[in-house]
């Protein structure tokens, strides 16, 4: 049966990683899980056992120096032979053509990435700047518009993908429903005879498996992340069976 790899090396978060990791338990997925690092990448024919790769949320700077180059190659022609990517925050980032991140501010990033499975820009944080990498404080709960319904999702410093009307390939799962013209905040990109789903917030955030922090503003936002507990295991579980996982 067919791996589902977890990347887990420099600038993966590990709340997002431990947050990733439960939610799939609970999905009760019958695919391996494997971590992987960015020497897996090197290794002959891995992409023949894998069913998903995912990069969770943490950092798209340590992302795109461990894997410029010949990883990236590999990872975009298992992607267009049929594979599937899935990216959370930093990883969904990491799947656009250009990053444009706290503009104006000491910790602004703006770049081009060479995975490019969305051909537009991600551009965040979606709320506007003031994100922490030491804390949640600029943590909340997005509600979300997907398939007509209205939703929700734990969210810290995410994207949103600009121009989506322009690009006949992607198809828009979720929009931000509080900020004006509901931008997206999900999208499927079809890549060749794979796809890749692009995630500007965090469905894979439970408050059932945080149950405790010593983060004070995460601390403070559980009871929110409890109350929408069925809703983000639902949006969570639509990706996934997008996926086919």
């Amino acid at each position: 049966m067919p791996n589902i790899l977890i990347y887990n090396d420099e600038g993966t978060g590990a709340r997002s990683l431990h947050q990733l990791v439960k939610s799939l338990k609970q999905h009760t997925t019958p695919h391996p899980l494997k971590l992987i690092d960015r020497h897996y990448f090197t290794q002959p024919h891995w992409e023949e056992n894998t069913l998903c790769l995912i990069i969770p949320g943490g950092r798209d700077i340590p992302y795109h120096e461990a894997l410029k180059g010949h990883a990236n190659d590999r990872i975009k022609q298992y992607v267009q032979s049929g594979g599937n990517y899935l990216g959370f925050c930093a990883g969904a980032y990491y799947g656009c053509a250009t990053i444009l991140f706290e503009k104006n501010s000491p910790l602004e990033i703006r770049a081009n990435r060479e995975l490019a499975f969305y051909p537009g820009s991600a551009i965040g944080p979606a709320y506007g700047n003031g994100y922490h990498y030491q804390d949640e404080r600029a943590a909340r709960i997005a509600p979300l518009k997907c398939n007509a319904k209205t939703t929700a999702s734990y969210y810290n410093g995410g994207c949103y993908f600009s121009d989506t009307q322009s690009h006949q390939s992607i198809n828009v799962i979720a929009t931000y429903a509080d900020i004006p013209d509901c931008p997206a905040a999900i999208i499927e990109c079809s890549v060749g005879n794979g796809k890749a789903l692009l995630c500007g917030v965090h469905p894979e955030y439970s408050a059932k498996t945080i149950k405790v922090s010593q983060d004070p503003f995460l601390q403070k936002l559980l009871p929110e992340l409890g109350a929408i507990e069925k809703e983000r295991k639902d949006l969570f579980t639509h990706l996934l069976d997008r996926l086919s996982i």
